[in-house]
């Protein structure tokens, strides 16, 4: 899922509890580990995403998701299966399918293959820049790098005939009306940037674009950041939602995957006024075996405006999926989870699962 970090509350009250625990010992300073105090919430999660037990994790859900295909790909060869088979595609590479539908996973960008750990010890460590722009030139940097067996398991699929589509939520908002880093500042951009405007739906001006900043959207920029990574991708196997317009939800994107597409909206947004923002897909119908993601919403709606306890609770309806049809990469630093926890309450959600209690 996209790098953000949504509810300054959730920071404020993050950093309050770690300093008020005293996590504070040799060189840090009184206030914590982080220069910045704002961002001592993240110290913890920070560590632990850096760790060689997260590192574990990953490569053991890349092993777990080669299983899945390997064992689809000797469907495809053994009689007794005839719904499955390789056959010849249009470009005369080879091409798994089922009955008459190709085979297709479906995968997040932003830890699920790409890791954003490098940005997120920047921002705790030097105080670095939490915004769009400041990630997008993360992206762009050599410290992102992939994550340990992501490429090897992406080539793989596409050895065995299997079509990886990326759907990220990257949006190309890169501020808000106003905002500045330590960088540049919206007027700077604005004044250098020509005509490209960031447009809300309704046609209001929210901030610049990426493209004004950077001069690439985020399509671009993906499209180009994870060629350079070794990930076999092309225009047809990228889908940027741009959840700053559409919402987070991916649903939509998932079922144009599986039921085939005509002109589905793609890029920066649906109507824009940027140079190269204006992109469409189309595509067949699609048998999705296998779908990849750091976040509940990675994987279906269902998750979505439950709280923190309703949603921990139901991933034991989809007990069969987890490490089979779903993979779940760990991600300790941002996100859904945290949301959810701040809806609820922090103090009233610890206080549901204390043994005291």
């Amino acid at each position: 899922m996209m790098r953000y970090f949504g509810k300054r509350a959730l920071i404020s009250l993050f950093a309050l509890v770690v300093v008020m625990t005293g996590l504070t010992t040799g060189t840090a300073s009184a206030a914590g580990f982080s220069p910045n105090p704002s961002y001592e919430y993240l110290v913890g999660s920070t560590i632990w995403q850096l760790s060689g037990e997260s590192q574990a994790l990953m490569q053991q859900a890349f092993t777990a998701a080669r299983g899945r295909i390997a064992e689809l790909a000797l469907r495809c060869v053994d009689s007794a299966q005839p719904d499955w088979r390789f056959e010849e595609g249009p470009d005369g590479t080879k091409r798994m399918m089922f009955q008459s539908r190709p085979v297709a996973i479906i995968t997040d960008v932003d830890d699920t293959l790409v890791d954003g750990a490098h940005y997120t010890a920047d921002i705790v460590g030097a105080n670095g820049d939490i915004n769009n722009v400041a990630f997008a030139r993360f992206v762009l940097s050599d410290g992102c790098t992939a994550l340990p067996g992501a490429v090897d398991f992406i080539r793989f699929c596409v050895e065995r005939g299997v079509e990886v589509y990326y759907v990220t939520n990257r949006y190309d908002q890169g501020y808000k009306i106003g905002q500045a880093d330590s960088v540049s500042s919206y007027e700077a951009v604005v004044g250098n940037a020509g005509d490209g405007r960031y447009l809300a739906l309704d046609g209001t001006e929210i901030g610049t674009t990426i493209y004004q900043a950077l001069g690439k959207s985020f399509y671009d920029i993906t499209l180009e950041t994870m060629t350079k990574l070794g990930f076999p991708i092309d225009d047809g196997h990228l889908i940027v939602n741009d959840s700053k317009l559409n919402g987070e939800s991916k649903e939509r994107a998932r079922q144009a995957i599986e039921k085939g597409c005509v002109d589905y909206p793609n890029g920066q947004r649906e109507e824009c006024a940027s140079v190269g923002c204006a992109r469409t897909l189309s595509c067949e119908a699609h048998e999705i075996v296998l779908l990849l993601g750091d976040q509940l919403g990675d994987f279906t709606d269902d998750f979505v405006d439950k709280d923190a306890i309703a949603r921990a609770k139901s991933t034991e309806e989809y007990a069969s999926k987890w490490g089979v049809e779903w993979i779940v990469l760990p991600n300790a630093v941002y996100g859904s989870a945290f949301n959810a926890a701040l809806g609820y309450g922090v103090p009233e959600l610890f206080a549901a699962y204390a043994y005291t209690k």
